[in-house]
C-alpha cells in the first residue's frame, strides 16, 4: 500500500464557503419556486384569508 497524506483531501475555507454558498442558493431557489407554485394553487384561499383582516 502506498502512503496517502491527509493533505490530498484538504479543502480550503474558500472552497468550503463556495460549496455551501452554492447549496444555499440551490435550496433557496427551489424553496422560492415551491412557495410561488403553492401560492398560485391556493391563491383564492390566501386572498380570502387576507380579506378577513381588511374587511
Amino acid at each position: 500500500m502506498t502512503y496517502q497524506t491527509r493533505r490530498r483531501n484538504y479543502k480550503s475555507r474558500r472552497d468550503k464557503l463556495e460549496r455551501s454558498g452554492k447549496v444555499i442558493k440551490l435550496i433557496s431557489l427551489f424553496g422560492t419556486l415551491f412557495l410561488l407554485i403553492y401560492g398560485w394553487f391556493n391563491r383564492v384561499r390566501i386572498y380570502d384569508w387576507v380579506e378577513t383582516y381588511f374587511y
